[in-house]
């Protein structure tokens, strides 16, 4: 087999912009759950999507420190890795989702009181001084076709920057999430299944269509809830103006 000639120009099929489409986004995985080992099996049944994201995405940082040794004549003979930091740092856009409290102020701490005839739903944080907790996350996004999925085992709040409630922006969260290593030794899994099969694909199983619709039924509800909640502060502010 010929190989190919070389080329000095990008090929566009080894370039990436991922976007979580209406089943992907980024995932609370409960301790009970086995984490996936693929990027195309449905997420267990149990992951909780932690609602809508920003425009900037999500960020994967691996910072590492390292100290150069020199020999007598001032020469570099080694370079000494002394700490290896992996986080992540996402911006949280649904402000009043619960799921998503309880990963920023602990499930315990947050008390959701269904609505009745007089009252809205009743969202109760209590902000407490403990440490935060540990879970797992999982982060699926999508190009076309290309599928990408990175599963962290371990991942805990590290810090949230100030919380702004003003008229003229929206309300969010900024997190920044400290990943350590699990029992093998690993920070993060990256899977990526690309667009390239060589057959016709099976069809999906009546569990991943039941999946499938399920998630973009949750996706259009929280869509809903947002357009709400966007109508209601508009309204506010044209009123304050009168």
């Amino acid at each position: 087999m010929t190989a190919p000639a070389p080329t000095a120009h990008t090929l566009s099929k080894n370039t990436f912009v991922g976007v979580p489409k209406i089943t992907g986004g980024i995932f609370l995985v409960p301790s009970t759950i086995v984490l996936p080992t693929d990027a195309i099996t449905p997420r267990p049944d149990g992951c909780i999507r932690l609602g809508g994201v920003s425009d900037e995405g999500y960020t994967y940082m691996s910072e590492r420190q390292t100290d150069t040794r020199r020999d007598w004549n001032g020469s570099k003979i080694r370079t000494l890795t002394t700490s290896v930091d992996d986080s992540f740092e996402v911006t949280f856009i649904e402000f009043l989702n619960p799921d998503l409290l309880g990963v920023l102020y602990g499930q315990e701490n947050v008390t959701v009181t269904p609505p009745s005839a007089v009252t809205g739903t009743t969202i109760t944080v209590r902000h407490s001084t403990e440490q935060f907790e540990h879970g797992a996350y999982i982060i699926d996004t999508f190009d076309g076709k290309v599928t990408r999925r990175r599963v962290i085992p371990d991942a805990q709040l590290d810090k949230m920057d100030p919380i702004v409630e003003r008229s003229s922006e929206l309300s969010v969260y900024k997190c920044t999430f400290s990943i350590y290593p699990d029992s093998q030794g690993y920070t993060s899994y990256e899977y990526t299944v690309l667009d390239d099969a060589t057959g016709t694909p099976a069809p999906m199983s009546a569990s991943e269509k039941a999946a499938q619709a399920d998630l973009a039924a949750e996706a259009n509800k929280a869509a809903a809830e947002q357009a709400a909640t966007d109508k209601a502060v508009a309204a506010e502010k044209a009123a304050g103006t009168k």
